[in-house]
């Protein structure tokens, strides 16, 4: 979505919540601090593999415990 469409939409749906949905308040104001700021490019992120430099990724993996019991942190 444009953001010049973005933008408005989400100043409506902030005036639009009830003050007691704090947590939706606070996630709106947050992503209208984002498109203002213009962080708000759905652009994925790309790593050059081809290149031979060292690089360092993280990952959060969650992994069922149920089904896998023998796995710990690591």
């Amino acid at each position: 979505m444009e953001d010049n469409k973005y933008l408005p939409e989400l100043m409506a749906e902030k005036d639009s919540l009830d003050p007691s949905f704090i947590h939706a308040t606070r996630l709106v104001t947050a992503e209208i601090t984002k498109i203002e700021a213009g962080e708000g490019s759905d652009e994925e992120k790309f790593v050059d593999v081809v290149s031979n430099k060292n690089m360092k990724l993280a990952q959060k993996v969650l992994i069922p415990v149920k089904q896998f019991p023998k796995v710990r942190n690591f």
